[in-house]
This record gives C-alpha cells, structure tokens and sequence, in this order.
C-alpha cells in the first residue's frame, strides 16, 4: 500500500513523516499494477491499514477467518470491485505470536480460493 518501508512504524514516520498523502498516490499506482497483472489474490500485511485499504481500493467485505490454533483474527477477505480478492492477515514478521502455523493456514486459504477462479 506504501512505497516506502522501515523496520517499525515510528522510523517511518520520522522518515516521511505524514504519509496519509501518500496513501492516494500509491494506490493509484498500484491499482494500475493490479489491473496489468491481474493477481488473483492480493495480500496486505497488517490488518492496522485495513481501513485505509477499504477506502482507497473499493474493497468489499467477504469473510473474516480465525486462526484455528488461537483463534484470533488470522484472514480478513475483501474483494475488489474487478474480483480480484484481497487478504488482510496480521503482520508476518511484526505481530506478536504469528506463527507458521498461521502462514500454513492462509496459504491454504489462498490456494482454495485462488483454485475458484
């Protein structure tokens, strides 16, 4: 969603500063890249922005998955207006207790669904 990175948030942030701007510009580009490329799934880490996603990229909701090891929130499934479907999960590397097992079971997910289409 952003083009610019760093090991936490608050490093990037004293980086760019405000990138709420930003956010417009990137999706922009990126549902360029989107519609050459014609993912079948996207993948957002980091359901914090799964708002931000919701607005800039027209995402409507299909389902919310819970891990069956913890049974948090693992998977938020959105779908683009075009029927591209869009996974939010936790952070990969940043969430506190994500684990393999976690990425074991959107993998299966993603597959299912992209197995659909």
């Amino acid at each position: 969603m952003f083009f610019w990175s760093s090991h936490d948030l608050a490093a990037l942030r004293r980086r760019v500063g405000d990138f709420s701007p930003y956010l417009e510009f990137c999706a922009k580009q990126n549902l360029v890249m989107i519609g050459y490329h014609k993912p079948k799934v996207v993948f957002q880490p980091g359901l914090a922005w799964l708002s931000d996603a919701v607005k800039f990229y027209g995402l409507t909701r299909v389902d919310t998955i819970h891990s069956s090891r913890s049974r948090r929130r693992l998977i938020e499934h959105y779908r683009m207006a075009d029927g591209t479907d869009w996974l939010c999960t936790p952070h990969w590397t940043a969430s506190f207790g994500f684990s393999g097992a976690d990425m074991d079971e959107i993998k299966v997910y993603a597959a299912a669904i992209s197995s659909n289409r």
